[in-house]
């Protein structure tokens, strides 16, 4: 579960997939469907890592704020109780080597991306839909917010600038 690469989510009743989430390991790229209840497993000795990466977290968080559907939290609650428990180390938190043994190994290792983009991420996911809102914000790859600029503001401040040039 800590380990996808694309996830895609089936949205409304005609079983299309709409909306995927790409992680950042496009070369190896591969497609896990959450239709039937079963969990994603790795096919690759090399997919059994887990180096905190935000991707899987940020598709629950789009996921909530577009279908309010308690799936996505709960999800994500998951994860938080996974990585409490199978990440976190004396100084913060680890990756893992392989996620399917018994006992974590851990990496030593705790990237930064996991404190500006994972826990970003699942803060969002537990705030109101108003914490910067879909509708006025977007996210770059490195999950900084932007804000949207409207067409509208553009010509607004174009409008300002004529009547303090006249």
């Amino acid at each position: 579960c800590l380990r996808l690469e694309l996830a895609l989510f089936r949205i409304g009743k005609d079983n299309l997939w709409d909306f995927a989430i790409w992680c950042s390991h496009i070369q190896n790229v591969r497609l896990e469907r959450f239709d039937s209840g079963a969990e994603a497993t790795a096919t690759r000795l090399s997919d059994r890592y887990y180096i905190l990466r935000p991707e899987v977290i940020e598709s629950y968080m789009y996921m909530w704020r577009l279908t309010h559907d308690p799936k996505y939290r709960d999800w994500g609650w998951e994860a938080v109780e996974a990585l409490e428990q199978h990440c976190r180390v004396e100084s913060g938190f680890s990756g893992i080597r392989d996620v399917y043994t018994m006992t974590a190994s851990h990496d030593n290792m705790q990237q930064s991306f996991f404190l500006s983009e994972t826990l970003k991420y699942l803060y969002l996911l537990f705030s109101d839909d108003d914490l910067l809102s879909l509708e006025d914000w977007v996210f770059n790859t490195e999950a900084h917010p932007l804000p949207i600029i409207r067409k509208s503001c553009l010509q607004d401040e174009v409008t300002e600038e004529k009547t303090v040039s006249e």
